[in-house]
């Protein structure tokens, strides 16, 4: 892993390679909590909530904004990032027609990913990063294995391919943002689900892992050097990529796992901590407040990262990926 490209500095991270090989091997992490099943106002939460991100914080059909307090959009940047978190976590039926739209924006698009529709700002070499490509793969992961949508998403995802594999994997022909080499193995997993090619190696796998817990390493020695740039948004992409990877019913190895949760320690993110054995996120449902933060997991808690929301009107598309955490999106759909 280039610690330089995910934020790192050159100066001292020899000496500090050496901390990684300390702390990926003096602890196991233990297996995310195991919970008892959901009761009946949890589940009816959790529709209502899937309900009315679907039909009050959409933009272009497929894009998850939150709202100023005039009704007008806000952070539009995050739209595919968060959209395609919500079809992970959303239920068959509330994701329907943002997973249709967004399978739409990328044939329009000839397979180019573009963060929000319309584009607005995000012109001239913002079309998409690296997060929102991210979330979208892990939305799909959902839809292609438990909502019946192969055939909705073969063409889009061939002829993303197609796209990415002619321009040295780019996004998009306007900006430098590329699938990282590592992240194509979900893009190929869902191929291959849909009937569009061979399964990938096993071995893919264990090397997702190596950079995700390469860069979940990286944040950790920013935060802890001052060198570089320590944003925890980086293991929210990471854990998403793991997610994605369990929905499409394959195993992270212990050794992934040890790695990503040692070096996550002290992050202070609701998600990972529950993933990781360490705090159960019934916790944090049990005290959710919908003002604190524009989209929780994203961030570490204070005081390493700062409580980003503003009181606004909020989409709760944290309290819905919270629900499948604690229950497993299997038993939120009674």
């Amino acid at each position: 892993m280039n610690l330089t490209t995910a934020g790192i500095g050159k100066a001292g991270t020899m000496k500090y390679l050496l901390i990684l090989l300390l702390l990926t091997s003096c602890s196991k992490a233990k297996d995310e909590f195991e919970t008892d099943p959901p009761d009946a106002e949890s589940v009816a939460d959790y529709h209502a909530v899937s309900k009315r991100i679907a039909d009050d914080f959409t933009i272009g059909g497929y894009g998850v904004i939150t709202l100023k307090p005039d009704g007008q959009p806000e952070h539009q940047g995050e739209a595919l990032l968060w959209g395609g978190t919500f079809l992970w976590s959303a239920s068959c039926d509330a994701g329907r027609s943002v997973s249709e739209a967004m399978a739409a924006m990328i044939l329009a698009n000839d397979g180019q990913l573009i963060r929000v529709d319309p584009l607005g700002e995000y012109r001239n070499g913002r079309e998409i990063t690296l997060d929102g490509a991210v979330g979208l793969l892990l939305g799909v992961s959902r839809r292609v294995s438990d909502c019946d949508e192969s055939e909705t998403w073969r063409e889009p995802i061939e002829k993303m391919i197609e796209f990415q594999n002619s321009h040295s994997d780019r996004l998009h022909r306007n900006v430098s943002s590329r699938l990282v080499g590592e992240f194509k193995y979900i893009r190929e997993l869902i191929a291959y689900r849909v009937g569009l090619r061979d399964e990938p190696s096993e071995e893919r796998l264990r090397d997702l892992e190596k950079i995700i817990g390469g860069w979940s390493f990286a944040v950790q020695l920013a935060h802890t050097t001052g060198q570089g740039s320590d944003a925890c948004y980086r293991n929210n992409l990471g854990l998403s990529m793991l997610s994605a990877a369990e929905t499409l019913g394959k195993g992270i190895s212990s050794a992934g796992r040890d790695q990503f949760c040692q070096n996550t320690k002290g992050n202070d993110i609701p998600t990972l901590d529950h993933w990781c054995g360490r705090k159960n996120i019934s916790d944090y449902l049990s005290t959710y407040d919908p003002t604190q933060y524009e989209f929780r997991f994203q961030r570490c808690g204070e005081p390493w990262e700062s409580a980003d929301g503003d009181g606004n009107t909020s989409h709760q598309l944290d309290k819905l990926v919270a629900y499948v955490f604690a229950f497993g999106w299997k038993s939120m759909q009674n």
